[in-house]
């Protein structure tokens, strides 16, 4: 970039600071966290983004029809962000009334959780209505694939209903989230935890998806995520 539209650049950019930081003063803008992270949000270095923690995450908007899977390094952060308190949501979540609140979060412990690994299972389970009970081994008869689905089936939450059961048929027919992604073995000790919010936490919901085949998932209540407090 030539020098005289780089300080241009940076002229724009400062002069945005100070009108944002002058309305905020006003209460005419909502605040938008530190005036430097107005135009792209706070930046964070390769070094921090490899040292937290990474979470998968289903959201559910008020009326119970809308959801939204995504990836995060901070909960709190995001769920703020895609409530439009600030900037960065994504456009899908930002556009609307109605707030948005968790429904499930998954993360794990171990080395092999990384954030490569985290959005994997994200794409996955953004892309996983294609499977099929009886071609992908989940259920062997219609009759037992229903009494699946009914632990899944919450009243007026169709949208959670489904996502829900989706990632039970994720983690029953597939040892590996996409074709490049590390295939699961007992003996590579992984294991998720699902953090379910209410009223989706149910016995019987805990227990379809702690008994799926792969991926050894503990499932816990959504007060329980690890260092959160955005409840």
């Amino acid at each position: 970039m030539p020098k005289r539209t780089r300080s241009r650049s940076r002229w724009r950019a400062s002069k945005l600071r100070r009108i944002v930081e002058a309305q905020r003063r006003l209460g005419i803008v909502p605040d938008f966290g530190d005036a430097k992270d107005v135009k792209e949000g706070k930046k964070e270095t390769e070094e921090s983004k490899e040292t937290k923690r990474s979470f998968v995450y289903i959201l559910e908007r008020e009326g119970g029809r809308q959801t939204y899977v995504g990836f995060t390094v901070n909960p709190a952060r995001r769920l703020r962000q895609h409530n439009g308190e600030l900037v960065g949501g994504a456009k899908y979540t930002t556009r609307g009334d109605g707030k948005w609140r968790f429904a499930a979060i998954i993360t794990a412990d171990g080395n092999w959780w990384t954030r490569i690994a985290a959005q994997q299972l994200e794409y996955a389970e953004k892309h996983c209505r294609s499977l099929r009970w009886r071609r992908q081994g989940i259920a062997s008869t219609a009759a037992a694939s229903l009494a699946i689905s009914r632990a899944f089936r919450f009243e007026g939450h169709p949208g959670i209903s489904r996502r829900l059961l989706d990632l039970y048929k994720l983690l029953n027919s597939r040892t590996r989230w996409t074709s490049t992604a590390p295939e699961y073995t007992p003996e590579n000790g992984r294991s998720l935890s699902i953090y379910i919010a209410e009223p989706f936490f149910t016995e019987a919901l805990r227990a379809r998806l702690g008994a799926t085949a792969n991926w050894n998932p503990v499932i816990r209540p959504l007060d329980a995520v690890p260092g959160e407090t955005f409840l």
